[in-house]
């Protein structure tokens, strides 16, 4: 029989073994993965890829507006130390029937975001500056994926490089919800059966809406959700002002549907209205390669190459 030594020191000896597989399984997957981010709570590091290539430029808050629509229960705490950190110039809009104090007045309260979005470019179309940041009010938000759900860590990682090159660049790259085709949901939700009589309408909205005739309307519509992105002023000025007035107005006075539906429809065509193309779904690890700076190695051993204007 074994006596108690023999079986401490074979105990010993495979916890060993069991340690220094876990260690080669840790290193192996710190290899493969190294283009994943590094996020601690100051959510401030992450590995960059030797493709990437750093700004070397300043951007100052009279380069960078920030809109943003405001409920009465939504916390803007955030933004103003943000912006005096990141350097953006903030335009809150109170989207309550009865304006809240201190915040500007939109065109209409019908549209969610939209409507806010759509009244700073009229208002301030011929004094846009370089770029202009839409987001929502809360800095949480569970469609930001990439480091964490903070809309400000998003805008901090962000490469302007992609902005400049793309003219417009929504925060998000997954493309679940949106793409392929936005008008057919990879996970339908009872929203979507509420709602599906704006959705038969599509086409047609997006005839109206963008004064595109029917036979030159796409068929197929596909882009990232959620309503944040950043454009370029050359970009939101490439259509006159009053394309931007017709949505408004539109999104003012339609009885065709409620507030969320207005909503669900111009969110659908935020990417065309700037510029890109019906269906704008980039692969997710090149959109995270150009607009953040995680260019690999990827699981495959790919190494991508970042946009530059």
């Amino acid at each position: 029989m074994a006596s108690f030594r023999d079986h401490y020191h074979r105990s010993r000896i495979s916890t060993l073994l069991k340690f220094l597989a876990a260690a080669c399984v840790f290193l192996y997957f710190c290899s493969v993965y190294s283009w994943l981010p590094v996020t601690g709570n100051n959510n401030k590091g992450f590995y960059i890829s030797p493709n990437y290539v750093p700004e070397n430029r300043t951007i100052t808050a009279e380069d960078r507006a920030i809109v943003v629509p405001k409920t009465r229960g939504e916390n803007i705490d955030w933004l103003l130390p943000f912006c005096q950190d990141y350097g953006c110039t903030p335009f809150v809009y109170s989207m309550e029937p009865e304006t809240e104090e201190g915040l500007l007045v939109p065109a209409t309260t019908q549209g969610h975001e939209a409507a806010a979005y759509l009244t700073y470019i009229t208002q301030y179309y011929d004094s846009l500056p370089p770029y202009v940041i839409f987001v929502h009010a809360n800095d949480d938000q569970w469609h930001n994926e990439l480091f964490g759900p903070k809309t400000s860590t998003a805008l901090r990682f962000l490469r302007y490089e992609s902005v400049d090159a793309n003219g417009f660049v929504n925060l998000r790259c997954t493309g679940i919800p949106g793409c392929p085709n936005t008008l057919v949901p990879v996970h339908r939700e009872p929203v979507d059966d509420e709602y599906a009589y704006v959705n038969n309408a599509f086409f047609q909205l997006y005839s109206h809406l963008l004064q595109v005739p029917m036979d030159q309307v796409p068929e197929r519509v596909g882009h990232l959700c959620c309503g944040q992105f950043v454009v370029t002023r050359e970009r939101i000025q490439a259509r006159p002002r009053e394309a931007y007035e017709r949505i408004l107005n539109w999104a003012a006075n339609t009885d065709f549907t409620d507030s969320y539906g207005i909503g669900w429809t111009i969110e659908k065509l935020w990417h065309v209205l700037f510029g890109m193309e019906p269906v704008n779904c980039p692969r997710l690890e090149q959109c995270r390669c150009d607009n953040y700076g995680w260019c690999g190695p990827l699981p495959s051993g790919e190494i991508l190459t970042p946009i530059m204007p």
